[in-house]
């Protein structure tokens, strides 16, 4: 009995000697909680109630080809009563409504979508909605308990020229604090 154990364990341990091992290792994760987040308002409108932004009307001509912009709107978000300090910005979430990094015109005019920038110094760079590094944009920071985050959206011609009708989208956010 003996002799028939002993080649079979030896198979056995020349089998796991055979099998590679992958390095153990740790993962830490970090975090925090903070005191309650601040109030929000979009260009003085209590948000997230639902604050609209109006764009002036953009003619035709002036969206006749695909890629032209036209009406920056500049609009701010407003943080007050903030308990945390740091940094915050502002994270536009892609999704219904949002089709490559554009907001989706439920309007009736086509060929035409509006995009939202970073207007903390001017013009701004277009922000690709849904993106993970979009954050990146415009942070501020909380000076006593307040901060202001100053974005923009203007309207973009995609697919062609721009047909007339309305204009109509929507795009969901959340501000991340640091």
């Amino acid at each position: 009995m003996k002799r028939v154990l002993l080649p079979v364990l030896a198979a056995g341990l020349t089998t796991l000697a055979g099998t590679g091992h992958a390095a153990d290792g740790t993962i830490n994760f970090t975090g925090s909680v903070i005191g309650t987040t601040c109030n929000i308002s979009i260009n003085g409108t209590a948000a997230p109630a639902g604050a609209t932004v109006t764009l002036a009307p953009a003619t035709e001509s002036d969206l006749d080809a695909p890629g032209k912009t036209a009406v920056p709107t500049p609009f701010d978000m407003m943080l007050t009563g903030c308990a945390s300090t740091g940094k915050v910005s502002a994270y536009f979430e892609s999704g219904p409504g949002v089709s490559g990094g554009l907001v989706v015109n439920t309007g009736t005019a086509t060929n035409v979508s509006l995009m939202v920038y970073d207007n903390a110094v001017g013009a701004g760079n277009f922000i690709p909605l849904g993106a993970v590094d979009q954050d990146d944009t415009t942070r501020v920071n909380i000076v006593g308990g307040n901060a202001t985050l100053k974005y923009g959206v203007k309207y973009i011609a995609i697919g062609g020229a721009a047909t007339v009708g309305s204009v109509k989208g929507a795009v969901t956010y959340h501000i991340l604090y640091e």
